[in-house]
């Protein structure tokens, strides 16, 4: 193993000039698909843990999801044709209809908490194209000590800059339960950009409309004020700084062009969806931080070193910059060898700006070792759901 710490060359993100974050919400195609991926590995690993006593390789880490079509109006939305949902991966099994009953059951009951609006008996079309793994990667996988599966990396960074708190928090509050008893026209489909120039701050929401709950114009765009307050709200408990609260600056009030939706999600006919193009592991699109292209949702937590390392760096610049006292900035990334041990062969880069260098660097290997060891079992903590991964 190798722990490097030293020095970040950029200071902490609230003080640079420009920053972008971006959050897709709960309903969002390409969550929609990273949920879909991570929800059927909790299952898979149930079954497994039943059927066999202990876990088996898989990697259900891809998902598409293709829109279908719909007729909406004020007071009205019917789906006319049904969204596409398909989970294609690499899993074993004792029966062959057993991943089939899995993807279905398991899919539709998430489904039906997270859009309430969808009527799963019509609106979507689910299937499987799960096959069997390769024999080289079953192999690696059966090693008595986890062994990479693939030679890739994860990044983490913390703590979060004020931007990215508000945006994380802006869509959470518009899609807790008591905002859509107060706002029942929400749907679920909500994404946040946010823009800080400056001190200067402009929040962007799109946030997909029930049609069905929403009677006339002039509903609509009470609605709308509303959730603009509660972003507003929200950001006021983060920051002093200006901010600038906007949602669906697409609609064309003159040519009655409104972002209504039969179902809460632009799923059902303007956009589509797959694994990996939405949040990293920590829930935000971040292109002023390190980020990766690697998606967590779906693959195998025993010994897929995209997930295992996405969670062990988030963890560890966690746990630094609340350990140590004055850390402003840390930035973690770990790279894997594929076939080498999880746990033992990981090279960490950690980059810190702290006002002690010294007790940064000195914590810093201390809690890479504790994680980087505790990675064999962080499998457990996953089919808990303990750990963001979208």
């Amino acid at each position: 193993m190798q722990i490097l710490v030293h020095p970040c060359p950029l200071p902490p993100m609230d003080l640079q000039p420009v920053e972008f974050v971006e959050r897709k919400g709960v309903g969002h195609p390409d969550t929609l698909c990273d949920k879909a991926a991570e929800e059927l590995s909790v299952a898979l690993m149930d079954y497994y843990l039943t059927e066999y006593g202990a876990l088996r390789h898989y990697n259900v880490d891809k998902a598409l999801l293709v829109g279908g079509a719909a007729e909406v109006g004020f007071g009205r939305g019917r789906v006319t044709r049904p969204i596409e949902l398909i989970l294609c991966g690499r899993a074993s099994s004792r029966h062959e209809e057993d991943i089939e009953r899995l993807v279905h059951d398991t899919t539709r009951s998430w489904l039906a908490q997270d859009l309430p609006y969808l009527n799963l008996n019509s609106d979507i079309l689910i299937s499987s194209k799960i096959r069997r793994g390769s024999d080289d990667l079953v192999g690696v996988f059966d090693e008595e000590h986890p062994l990479a599966n693939d030679t890739s990396f994860g990044v983490g960074f913390a703590p979060l800059s004020e931007l990215e708190r508000i945006v994380f928090q802006a869509e959470r509050r518009l899609n807790d339960p008591e905002t859509k008893k107060e706002l029942p026209a929400l749907g679920q489909d909500i994404k946040v950009m946010g823009v800080r120039y400056g001190d200067e701050i402009r929040v962007t929401v799109a946030a997909a409309f029930v049609a069905g709950l929403t009677p006339n114009r002039e509903a609509y765009m009470a609605t709308k004020r509303a959730a603009e307050e509660l972003v507003r709200e929200e950001a006021g408990k983060i920051t002093r700084r200006s901010v600038r609260v906007e949602v669906n600056t697409a609609d064309r009030v003159e040519d009655d062009l409104f972002y209504l939706t039969a179902t809460g999600t632009s799923a059902e006919q303007g956009d589509d969806g797959q694994v990996g193009r939405g949040n990293r592991p920590n829930g935000l699109i971040t292109p002023h931080r390190c980020m990766t292209l690697e998606a967590a949702a779906g693959k195998n937590p025993r010994n897929h070193v995209g997930k295992i390392y996405s969670i062990a760096a988030q963890q560890i610049a966690n746990r630094l910059a609340a350990t140590v006292p004055g850390v402003g900035n840390a930035q973690v990334y770990i790279v894997s060898q594929i076939g080498k041990r999880i746990d033992t062969e990981a090279m960490v880069d950690i980059q810190v700006v702290a006002e002690d260098m010294e007790a940064a660097q000195r914590e810093g290997e201390c809690i890479a070792q504790q994680v980087l060891a505790g990675l064999p079992n962080v499998w457990q903590g996953v089919m808990r759901r303990e750990f963001s991964l979208y």
